[in-house]
């Protein structure tokens, strides 16, 4: 039985005049699954051009969360 968790994706925007940090909270089966799912978040609110500025990584601290 495969077992869905929860993860804290931060994804930060990198520009030469601004830059931000922010973080999304999603559920997936692994860590990789949960940075595609974030991606395909971010997207949707910012766009697909500009997720080329994006980086993400998983929070430390809420990786892997088991979920009921």
């Amino acid at each position: 039985m495969t077992q869905f968790k929860k993860y804290r994706i931060i994804y930060t925007f990198n520009h030469s005049k601004m830059g931000f940090n922010n973080s999304i909270t999603v559920i997936a089966l692994n860590v990789d699954h949960a940075i595609e799912n974030a991606k395909d978040e971010v997207s949707k609110c910012y766009g697909t051009k500009m997720l080329q500025r994006f980086s993400f990584k998983p929070d430390p601290l809420m990786t892997g969360v088991v979920i009921k």
